[in-house]
């Protein structure tokens, strides 16, 4: 297989070493000592020190670090203030190791060459990778007209007009297979890489022009959230200039639905076109988007109890819903003058039937009785009846105003005038949020019903973030778990294709 100079010369587990120095405050004291900085398979990095401990225990204040590199530089060090040496015996001096809480810091190499490629390393990102030679500037190691005749293993899309890439590592296979059996539970799997043309390498700027938001993409595609706990940069021969690393919390790989395989042959499909669209959408990095996206990945893990799953896919509907103002619903809407004039009437004279009820029980002596059912009703005047915030309706609306057909079809599947896609919708997320859990020992619940909505709501979810994403090329439903278009749903399509049977 065919890979990158940068793959080849990327080091998954780079340490550093050093000498440390540490004052404390209330008392003023400095601590120096060895330093040893090692990385896990999920990129996180774990801090040794050996310090010589004069005169201070008990919990301390941290004031400033300062890490001497045996090489290169270590600066910019976030670290937690708050350290505890009480368990250090009194006897002194001993040397013994400083429990550092270290949250980030920045590694440089060399700094006096240009910088031309920026590097993540993504965490538990298993893809296919395998596609057609196109002609693009790579820095392979192979000559060019070898990849023309041999599958190579790079997903390509372009960032603001440069060339970017995913590149698996050189043990790429084994470390996917450690995944999928369980044997480990987060590992770098893979490398992003792209050119940097003018993008600053200052840990300030990281956030402003680097899309940390494509690795949410990367787990809508990939059923799994995608992590990089750090980004370097190299020079046009592919050496190292810096570092900057964060200590973040490893997510745990889950096999959940895989939307989009890797590279696809089928035109304006696969993960790169994916990447490339999303960087065009004016949602990209939006709230509602980005945390509709998290929803996704994290109720499309099936090993989840069926609960779980629904209730993230209602929060991500929930969320969309509020953002283009579908929380509440007129239900005038749709109805002639004439028939809002009708419903009133029948609304008024059942608020004058209530009435006498309560002056009924209000002659009879029963003043506690005649309150309630007063109130009872005032509340059929005074309520907006056709003002609702049923979820079912809030999801009709949402998936009409992006020209899903969803609702409609299963509307005509049910046929029962009491039982319609927005009403079982509503019925569900009920069990939910009021019941916590569905239960299949009563008859109020269907299994196989649910599992058929529960699925659906996900494919609608998975089309809505495609969408929204500028996506509009091959997915894999987990209806069927068959690739299909974005736009698949139309007016011939039946409810058994939904699932419905």
């Amino acid at each position: 297989m065919i890979h990158s100079q940068i793959g080849q010369l990327f080091n998954v587990n780079p340490c550093y070493t050093g000498e440390i120095e540490g004052n404390l405050n209330n008392p003023s004291e400095t601590y120096k000592g060895a330093i040893n900085i090692e990385f896990e398979p999920s990129g996180n990095f774990k801090i040794n020190t050996q310090i010589l401990k004069n005169s201070v225990s008990g919990k301390q204040e941290l004031e400033s670090i300062q890490i001497k590199a045996s090489q290169g530089k270590i600066s910019n060090i976030s670290f937690s203030k708050n350290i505890d040496i009480s368990d250090v015996t009194d006897n002194l001096p001993l040397p013994f190791n400083l429990k550092l809480h270290i949250e980030a810091f920045e590694f440089e190499h060399n700094l006096d060459t240009e910088v031309k490629y920026w590097i993540f390393p993504l965490t538990n990102f298993i893809a296919d990778f395998i596609q057609e030679y196109s002609d693009l500037n790579y820095p392979y190691q192979a000559e060019a007209i070898k990849a023309k005749f041999f599958p190579h293993r790079l997903i390509n899309f372009r960032l603001r007009n440069n060339q970017c890439w995913i590149e698996p590592l050189s043990d790429y296979e084994e470390r996917k297979k450690k995944l999928i059996s369980g044997e480990i539970c987060c590992t770098i799997t893979s490398i992003m890489v792209g050119e940097i043309d003018s993008m600053s390498i200052n840990s300030d700027d990281i956030n402003k022009d680097f899309t940390f938001n494509l690795l949410n993409v990367l787990g809508l595609a990939t059923g799994t959230q995608i992590q990089a706990s750090w980004i370097e940069f190299r020079d046009a021969n592919y050496q190292l200039i810096k570092r900057i690393h964060w200590n973040i919390q490893p997510i745990q790989y889950t096999k959940g639905h895989v939307a989009i395989k890797g590279n696809d042959l089928k035109p304006n499909s696969g993960i790169g076109h994916l990447l490339e669209k999303s960087l065009s959408s004016i949602d990209f990095n939006k709230p509602h988007l980005q945390n509709s996206l998290t929803y996704n990945i994290l109720g499309g893990n099936p090993n989840q109890y069926l609960e779980f799953r629904k209730i993230n896919f209602i929060l991500a509907l929930d969320m969309l819903s509020r953002f283009y103002g579908y929380e509440r619903q007129d239900l005038k809407e749709g109805l002639e003058n004439s028939e809002i004039d009708t419903i009133n009437g029948y609304l008024n004279n059942a608020s004058r039937q209530i009435q006498s009820l309560a002056n009924d029980a209000k002659a009879a002596g029963n003043f506690d009785k005649s309150q309630i059912i007063g109130k009872i009703a005032d509340r059929t005047k005074q309520i907006p009846v056709s003002i609702d915030r049923s979820f079912g309706l809030t999801v009709v609306k949402l998936i009409k105003h992006f020209n899903l057909l969803d609702s409609d079809i299963i509307t005509e599947y049910y046929g029962d005038n009491h039982r319609d896609f927005a009403r079982v919708l509503s019925y569900y997320r009920g069990a939910i949020i009021h019941e916590g859990y569905f239960n299949f020992d009563s008859e109020d619940y269907n299994f196989e019903d649910v599992v058929r909505v529960l699925k659906h709501l996900h494919d609608i979810l998975i089309r809505l973030n495609l969408i929204m994403l500028e996506y509009r090329g091959h997915y894999i439903t987990p209806i069927s778990n068959s690739p299909k278009l974005v736009n698949w749903v139309n007016v011939s399509t039946l409810a058994s294709e939904l699932g419905y049977k």
